[in-house]
């Protein structure tokens, strides 16, 4: 085949290609994916929800993307913002040749959306491109999710074989046929004063990059959150000497701004470590560790403090609880003492008014103490450990990834270590001219990395000092633990004593009534016959003779005396189940209050 005619051939596979973008990766002119991978990443590529809206990719109305490019001749580069559709196919154009240097910054709500941009925008770029596949598994990360993306990778794939360049030549494009490609993602915390309660999120940038040894075009695509790479390069690129548009002559000078370009990448990941581990280090050195190592925990796990917390919770649970049932205890059927029989026993046996102010007395003195005192449980509350804790998982999650990011960027550097050093490189681009660019981008790379690895450093110790912190605060509160228990059990030693004493005083007492109710018996006969014999209802002879019964006093003895017997009774019974009736009643309302409490 002649090389016109395989020239011909390439751009009648690449027209359509192009026009079948919509099948992307499946319609690239040339892949190191399988089949099935390809078949994988096309599927994912169309999710949809139950709005019919990708998974990936934001509705149809919303456009972020821009083309930063600089054309042949040109002497500055020349932006486009806010790509519509038709804009897009111009840009696409299967006649037009590519840019000497072009940047592609596609932008996103947050970390945690999808992009800005159509799917059909997507695939129509990644397929002009001729994007590799595994680049879609950075796009996959841009989605509706609760959590940042906090896993740095790198993919690669490269065609520098001379022989399968006139196969993917296009001369309307100003494609050799040869390139190296290669993505990466990178992480790191970034200032968003706008959320006070996470005013350092992590957050991700992607990118791909592919450079033609043969023409020196380059092409990098950028997808993050917010426009901060974008405004790096715009101010870097036509400041620096090596990255203006007049520098950029031939090859190997192009292939000089590109290392610096991916140093523009490793600085923005590197820089704001510093300050966030500084943030983190205030956290862990406030108002957590100060109470855990100055806290007085020896006076306020005393007994008189334990004793004060519990009065204080039984005040709290009191205050809160529906009001007592009385007469709860009371078996059925059991005497209840009416009100006006209370009133009376109150009356003529008064309580003890000296005792009643004492008890306030200390009462109010007890809360004074309290009011001048601290609280353990504010103090050492179980919320500061949950935070302990989840200040511990941002952390460990932080050192993941600064471990990642020093990964991909040491393997971004071995690759081009590697690839200056390959004959099939060389041969294409004299390495010996920009050999200065090389060693300058794999110095500064390293000292990057040096300074990714110190910070990480840095972090395990704050992060030892966080566990040791956690460690003691659990210590605290076993503690803790340990003498409430123990005061608890004394307490409920020294009750048993009083209820012992109780019951050895009632048991006295016991003995002392039964005495009293043995000898009442005993002179209760008696006595009624003394009363009945002393009432006049029988006469006795003077002489001692004999007696005889009055029949008409016997008469009016039983005509008042019954009555007036019966009459007490009843009096008695009906007051008796009026108590006892309005007792029920009071439970029954109680109890109908407290179902609706637990229903609420």
């Amino acid at each position: 085949m002649s090389g016109q005619q395989a020239s011909t051939d390439a751009s009648r596979r690449f027209k359509e290609s192009q026009d079948n973008f919509l099948e992307y990766p499946c319609n690239l002119m040339q892949t190191e994916s399988f089949q099935y991978d390809l078949d994988e990443y096309k599927r994912k590529l169309s999710l949809q929800d139950e709005d019919g809206d990708y998974y990936y990719f934001e509705p149809t109305r919303k456009r972020n993307v821009s083309f930063w490019a600089l054309q042949d001749g040109d002497q500055e580069y020349q932006l486009k913002e806010r790509i519509n559709d038709l804009d897009m196919q111009q840009l696409m154009s299967d006649s037009s040749p590519d840019a000497l240097s072009e940047f592609v910054f596609i932008k996103a709500a947050s970390n945690r959306k999808p992009l800005n941009c159509s799917m059909e925008h997507m695939t129509r770029l990644l397929t002009h491109r001729q994007v590799m596949a595994p680049f879609l598994d950075f796009v996959f990360t841009f989605r509706a999710r609760e959590e940042p993306e906090t896993m740095a990778t790198f993919r690669q794939e490269d065609y520098l074989d001379p022989a399968a360049s006139t196969a993917l030549a296009n001369q309307n494009l100003a494609r050799s046929g040869l390139r190296i490609q290669h993505a990466f993602n990178l992480i790191t915390p970034e200032q968003d004063l706008n959320q006070p309660e996470l005013p350092w999120p992590l957050r991700q940038n992607a990118t791909y990059h592919s450079f033609d040894p043969v023409t020196g075009r380059a092409f990098w695509l950028n997808l993050k959150g917010n426009d901060e790479i974008s405004n790096r390069l715009k101010k870097s690129i036509p400041a620096h000497p090596q990255l203006q548009p007049a520098a950029l002559t031939k090859t190997e000078s192009r292939f000089a701004a590109t290392l610096l370009t991916h140093l523009i990448h490793f600085q923005w990941c590197v820089e704001n470590w510093p300050r966030y581990i500084d943030y983190l280090e205030s956290l862990v050195k406030g108002d957590h560790l100060t109470k855990v190592q100055y806290g007085p925990v020896s006076a306020l796990a005393a007994p008189d403090e334990i004793e004060r917390a519990a009065l204080r919770r039984s005040t709290m649970n009191s205050s809160k609880s529906p009001p007592s049932r009385q007469g709860t205890l009371q078996r059925a059927g059991s005497f209840y003492a009416p009100k006006v029989v209370r009133k009376l026993s109150e009356k003529i046996f008064p309580a003890d008014k000296k005792t009643l102010a004492q008890q306030a007395a200390e009462e109010e003195e007890r809360r004074r103490k309290e009011m001048g005192r601290l609280d353990f449980d504010k103090l050492f509350d179980f919320a500061d450990l949950q935070k302990l804790g989840q200040l511990g998982d941002d952390m460990q999650t932080s050192l993941m990834v600064i471990g990642q990011n020093v990964r991909v960027m040491n393997e971004v550097m071995a690759r081009y270590s590697e690839l200056v050093a390959s004959e099939e490189f060389r041969a294409l681009v004299d390495v010996g001219v920009c050999r200065a660019d090389v060693a300058r981008f794999l110095s500064r790379g390293r000292r990057m990395v040096q300074d990714l690895e110190n910070n990480g450093l840095r972090l395990r110790t704050i992060i030892s000092s966080l566990e040791s912190a956690k460690e003691q605060f659990q210590g605290i509160l076993q503690y803790k633990n340990i003498r409430t228990g123990e005061y608890f059990a004394q307490s409920a030693h020294d009750s048993a004593k009083v209820m012992e004493q109780m019951a050895v005083k009632t048991k006295q007492e016991t003995v002392s009534m039964h005495s009293i109710t043995i000898l009442t018996l005993v002179f209760l006969p008696g006595t009624f016959l003394a009363t009945v014999f002393g009432s006049g209802l029988m006469r006795w002879d003077d002489d001692g003779g004999g007696w005889n019964a009055r029949p008409a006093g016997l008469q009016l003895f039983l005509a008042i005396c019954l009555p007036m017997t019966t009459f007490t009774i009843g009096v008695w019974l009906f007051l008796n189940s009026r108590q006892q009736r309005r007792q029920r009643d009071r439970e029954s309302l109680e109890a109908v209050v407290s179902v609706g409490d637990e229903k609420v």
